[in-house]
């Protein structure tokens, strides 16, 4: 469904205004289309590439608190980078996610090192600060070995399938208790 409603908007060429609306109805930032790509994001502590990075980060990791509506009202899900290709930035970064959040079944706690700082001027689940360097350093693939020297896969592209690590015994399921 998130595709097909993505693909839709993408065939059209959609420019204008796309807000990320909390559940209270709190608009936390506006993406700005022109013919399908970026051309400008806000919120109201950052513009552009950092407040980009922030509302992909609550896109994907709260879901359920959030959603994305154009000034028409169309209900639609978003993510991409700085003036970037809708369509092929959408497909990495929900590869990536989705490949996060297989790791974090297998028991490898990816962003221990990464604090998120909850603002107490808003909701609880807003998020108000976020080390941006280091989700723009995941989005573009530029910090591999730090991201996964635990495991010891520097030199394993961040976008290799994950049972494919593991029919090679790279990373383990950890044994039920």
């Amino acid at each position: 469904m998130l595709f097909e409603i993505l693909n839709k908007h993408y065939q059209y060429h959609f420019s204008g205004a796309v807000n990320i609306i909390q559940l209270n109805g709190q608009n936390i930032g506006t993406i700005f289309l022109k013919n399908g790509r970026i051309i400008h994001s806000k919120t109201n502590n950052y513009a552009n590439e950092q407040a980009l990075i922030y509302l992909i980060y609550l896109v994907f990791h709260e879901p359920k608190n959030y959603k994305i509506m154009s000034e028409a009202g169309d209900h639609f899900f978003l993510a991409t980078e700085t003036i970037g290709d809708l369509k092929s930035i959408l497909k990495k970064f929900k590869k990536f996610h989705d490949e996060i959040l297989q790791i974090k079944k297998l028991g490898y706690n990816f962003f221990s090192n990464y604090q998120l700082s909850p603002d107490q001027t808003t909701s609880r689940n807003t998020l108000s600060t976020i080390d941006f360097q280091v989700l723009s350093e995941i989005i573009e693939r530029k910090n591999v070995s730090r991201l996964l020297y635990e495991n010891q896969l520097a030199e394993t592209d961040l976008f290799f399938s994950i049972q494919n690590l593991m029919d090679k015994g790279i990373i383990k399921q950890q044994e039920e208790a």
